[in-house]
């Protein structure tokens, strides 16, 4: 534990040196960004829109189809009156057109996986879907671990102290999560457009959301490392490991959602000394 708070230590000051390294802007991609249309379909104008040339060809993209921006117009270019943002898509040389801003943005992705990951669990029926499953799933799942008298991280815990660790940096990575999308949404935008997995490449909460990412996957090394030193049999250490990812899922739904609500902050302060508690009782 003393190398990570060393670590996060370190990084804290190289990332308060990058604090203003992302200005806030209104459009966070350009010429030559690409985008993956997530659309059944997608018209796009054949020709340069303007209010007397409206009715004209009309072409279609695909879901699926990866689409480049190839020029950016604004009312301003435009005999248009209305403060719009017109956008040319290109396909292939044979497939181009122009399509409003706003109404691009509703039916494409960022052709990055990151990005593209991000949309999927944003999808809010997606979502809430997947969370009323795993809810169900883990609850069975944890009380019948209890029942049978297995190992099992906070209730029965091996002797060490890496679990609760893993469960705590999962909780707080989470309850980061919905604080960016809260305090800092425009910072996200950015981030949505232009993902890396580097936190030293990033500012703010978004910096330490990624530090944390790194951190749990260093972890989960080390819980793998821990299991298979504590439970030398199979069976028992497989059926702990479900029972920490069970766990580790639970926290992750529960902070990620109640710290939309502002109930996550306290509840979490609460969980840490708990996991730190009974991890304490479990190494004694």
């Amino acid at each position: 534990m003393r190398h990570i708070l060393t670590i996060l230590f370190a990084m804290s000051l190289l990332m308060s040196c990058n604090e203003e390294k992302h200005p806030v802007a209104s459009r966070y991609y350009g010429v030559s960004y690409n985008f993956v249309v997530s659309a059944d379909s997608m018209a796009l104008l054949r020709y340069q829109p303007s209010e007397t040339s409206m009715l004209q060809d009309t072409i279609y993209v695909y879901e699926g189809d990866v689409v480049a921006v190839a020029g950016i117009l604004t009312s301003d270019s435009l005999d248009i009156n209305s403060d719009i943002t017109w956008i040319q898509l290109l396909r292939d040389e044979d497939t181009f057109g122009w399509v409003e801003e706003m109404s691009m943005r509703e039916q494409v992705v960022p052709a990055d996986p990151i990005s593209q990951g991000i949309a999927m669990f944003s999808r809010s029926h997606l979502f809430v879907s997947l969370i009323v499953i795993a809810v169900i799933i883990i609850a069975f799942f944890v009380r019948y671990l209890y029942k049978r008298g297995f190992r099992l991280v906070h209730f029965k815990d091996i002797p060490s102290v890496y679990p609760a660790a893993l469960t705590i940096l999962v909780s707080v990575s989470a309850s980061l999560y919905a604080t960016i999308q809260m305090r800092e949404p425009e910072q996200w935008q950015h981030y949505y457009y232009n993902p890396t997995l580097n936190p030293l490449a990033e500012c703010g909460l978004i910096a330490w959301f990624l530090a944390f990412v790194w951190l749990i996957i260093i972890m989960a090394v080390a819980c793998l490392l821990e299991i298979k030193r504590c439970l030398p049999d199979v069976g028992e250490a497989l059926l702990y490991l479900c029972g920490l990812c069970a766990v580790c899922a639970a926290d992750y739904i529960i902070f990620s959602q109640l710290t939309l609500i502002n109930i996550g902050y306290p509840l979490l302060a609460a969980y840490i000394l708990f996991a730190l508690w009974r991890a304490y009782k479990a190494n004694r």
